[in-house]
């Protein structure tokens, strides 16, 4: 069974980018993926991973080519308890980028001007 700190290396690195989501059950996070929505079942250790602005813009860039992976990713970030996005929020970009994953999560896509403010924080 992995650490508590090994779990969280893996969920910031696959919100990063730096590993597939297909990681994510090795840490007991299942997500079920539909075409009109996704299921999110979670049973990690007790840990709360507060991911960076540059963090979610690396993982933005990363999961942007991929239409169902980036809404899968966003749907990740967006819906897990223990993701704190506090860092993200009291960012000058926080709200853009919350939004960016908002729309990532919708609508698998996220448009060419979020794309370059990510490509300047990451």
């Amino acid at each position: 069974m992995l650490s508590i700190s090994s779990s969280a290396d893996i969920i910031l690195a696959v919100i990063r980018g730096e590993m597939p989501l297909g990681i994510l059950p090795e840490v007991g996070i299942h997500l079920i993926v539909r075409e009109d929505a996704c299921e999110l079942s979670s049973k990690p250790p007790a840990v709360v991973v507060t991911p960076s602005v540059s963090d979610l813009a690396r993982g933005l860039l990363t999961y942007r080519p991929n239409r169902d992976e980036l809404r899968t990713w966003a749907f990740f970030v967006l819906g897990n308890s223990d993701i704190d996005l506090e860092q993200v929020e009291s960012h000058p970009q926080g709200d853009l980028l919350i939004n960016a994953l908002w729309d990532a999560s919708s609508k698998g896509s996220v448009s060419i001007d979020v794309a370059r403010i990510a490509e300047s924080l990451s």
